[in-house]
């Protein structure tokens, strides 16, 4: 680049609007952070005709596509809550195009979402959980709050852990599962992770201040992973036996109807109730137990044992096309990091001033009370049933 051309950057860049400046910087930091987490880069900002892909990596044998959110404050909400369903459909329908210009490898894909946060025009912040806690080691446990571990005394936590390497994260319900190497066991170990109502994990450097409710940290040196939970509700724990008591996914094969029938045949809960049991069925929560069962045509009232058959093969159908719409799409609602929405904090669902609307036009009966039925134009009305909001349509809901 010759002189000229030198000059004229510099000009570009000091016109540049500062939100694409901001952009730009939270991109190179992101490029630094996860290379340095041992992914291979391949290219940055890919554009077709339906999106842009901030930055496209290789992780093994996994193609990763990465959405960077560059803030400068959080305040409000967290940068990843600006990655609603609408800009995730607009990222899956991106990356296809991407593999089309490859020819389709048979390769597997994921998405991630790198949060940077900036002060005073610098990096001083970069969030990303997967795959960067691979390989890992834990260098010192520090446990803040000794009643996530659950049944595991604080002594064994840190004796057990304490040396140990991360291995693989993988899911079981709505159950984090964090395999373990541990140097004083010759198996692995399964460290259990449930994040509650307003639990967060996540990496930061180890000289950032670390947060009120941090629970538990580990430290790998420079970085910390950490666990915060702000009511206590979630868990960090080596007692593993609350897997044991989970039920099937709903979209494995084992959540097939005759288990359904024969497992709702002698419960006289409400339907909705038992569908929010883990142990019929691991992993659906209160927003699509609502959800289906409106789908399904039931009324959350009806004791489960009276289902008819035809009702338990439609149930568990509809369970399976919302958790389905609700992979593809995303996120139901867009979640209020900052914990303003209500007294639930993190993890509480609102929706941020300015968010799109987009989820609204998915969910059909909750947090929709008032407002008419989309089938049948009835307002749906809101009870409690085990202490949580049930949304359902009175007319189209009888049975």
């Amino acid at each position: 680049m010759g002189v000229w051309q030198q000059i004229q950057a510099r000009w570009n860049v000091a016109d540049e609007p500062a939100h694409l400046r901001r952009g730009r910087l939270g991109e190179r930091a992101a490029k630094k952070h996860l290379c340095h987490g041992g992914l291979k880069f391949l290219t940055a900002n890919f554009r077709s005709a339906r999106g842009e892909i901030d930055l496209v990596f290789r992780d093994g044998d996994c193609l990763v596509f990465v959405e960077v959110k560059t803030r400068s404050s959080e305040d409000w909400t967290r940068p990843a809550a600006a990655v609603n369903a609408f800009k995730r459909r607009l990222l899956s329908q991106t990356a296809l195009d991407y593999l089309k210009l490859l020819k389709q490898p048979p390769v597997k894909i994921r998405f991630d979402i790198v949060e940077v946060l900036l002060r005073d025009d610098a990096v001083g912040e970069v969030r990303h959980l997967a795959p960067l806690l691979k390989g890992r080691i834990i260098r010192r446990v520090e446990v803040r709050r000794e009643r996530v571990l659950q049944r595991t005394s604080e002594r064994k936590f840190r004796r057990a852990l304490t040396g140990a390497r991360f291995v693989e994260l993988t899911r079981r319900g709505k159950y984090l599962l964090f395999d373990l190497r541990c140097p004083r066991v010759p198996s692995r170990r399964l460290l259990l992770g449930h994040l509650g109502m307003t639990g967060r994990m996540y990496l930061r450097p180890t000289s950032a201040p670390l947060a009120p409710h941090a629970a538990v940290v580990f430290s790998f040196g420079r970085d910390q992973f950490i666990f915060e939970d702000t009511r206590c509700f979630g868990c960090l724990t080596l007692d593993t036996r609350a897997l044991d008591k989970l039920g099937p996914e709903p979209l494995s094969d084992a959540f097939s109807f005759d288990y359904l029938a024969k497992a709702l045949e002698r419960s006289a809960r409400p339907i909705k109730v038992r569908l929010l049991d883990q142990s019929l069925v691991a992993g659906v929560g209160n927003i699509y137990a609502s959800e289906s069962l409106f789908r399904a045509g039931i009324s959350p009232r009806l004791s489960a044992r009276k289902l008819t058959r035809k009702q338990v093969e439609r149930l568990r159908l509809t369970l399976r096309a919302t958790l389905t719409d609700a992979i593809q799409f995303g996120s139901a609602m867009t979640l209020d990091w900052a914990g303003a929405g209500g007294k639930d904090g993190l993890f509480y669902y609102g929706k941020a001033d300015g968010a799109p609307g987009f989820y609204q036009e998915r969910l059909l009966v909750y947090d929709r009370a008032g407002r008419p039925c989309s089938v049948c134009k009835t307002p749906i009305r809101r009870i409690v049933q085990a202490a949580r909001s049930t949304f359902y349509c009175p007319c189209c809901q009888r049975a």
